[in-house]
């Protein structure tokens, strides 16, 4: 799991599940989250150090715009970026480098943030047995039945609902909002509370 984020090879989702499949809950979330933060730390530093420079250069103005919010409210920004798992993992560990995240800054955040959504895909396809136990009932009642027509049918869509996703996207906009404070307060010039 640490090499396949530090390499940034695609398939995070698929270990984090695997971790919940393979291990018991208390056993598969912590090293979900301790690799994924490992092995988002060795891309963060490999980027700052032999590839930052040109990386920065191939970003140009996209990467001097970044610069400036991400330096002031790092914590915030980090937060939303790891809160909200919409963002793709492995800009989200390039990004920070290039702009001057420091370390520290950078790895709690990543340990705090992605610590909601694996987690809650841990604990999901730790609960498969269950959901493959209720997929064999439906087919051997179907088959009771003396239906020829019976599927069994696994939906992987069904851990991963509607309502965990707008959770995580509530717990984005939370983080959020000391920026929101900030900018509200100054541009009324008056100073924040955050």
């Amino acid at each position: 799991y640490v090499m396949i984020i530090a390499l940034s090879i695609p398939g995070s989702l698929l270990m984090t599940f695997a971790g919940g499949l393979v291990f018991p809950f208390w056993i598969g979330a912590p090293a979900v989250v301790f690799s994924a933060t490992a092995g988002a730390t060795l891309l963060f530093l490999i980027a700052r150090s032999s590839l930052g420079e040109a990386l920065r250069t191939r970003g140009g103005e996209t990467i001097a715009r970044m610069t400036e919010g991400l330096r002031n409210d790092a914590v915030s920004y980090m937060l939303f970026l790891r809160l909200t798992p919409i963002f793709p993992f492995a800009l989200v560990n390039l990004a920070p480098a290039l702009v001057g995240i420091p370390l520290r800054t950078f790895v709690w955040t990543t340990f705090v943030g992605i610590m909601p959504a694996s987690v809650a895909f841990t604990l999901a396809s730790n609960s498969l047995d269950g959901l493959l136990d209720e997929q064999k009932a439906a087919f051997d009642a179907c088959l009771a039945t003396g239906r020829s027509d019976c599927l069994l049918a696994v939906d992987l869509s069904m851990l991963i609902s509607p309502k965990l996703l707008i959770a995580f996207a509530a717990l984005g906009v939370i983080a959020l909002i000391p920026v929101i404070a900030r900018q509200f307060f100054s541009s009324r010039g008056r100073a924040p509370l955050v």
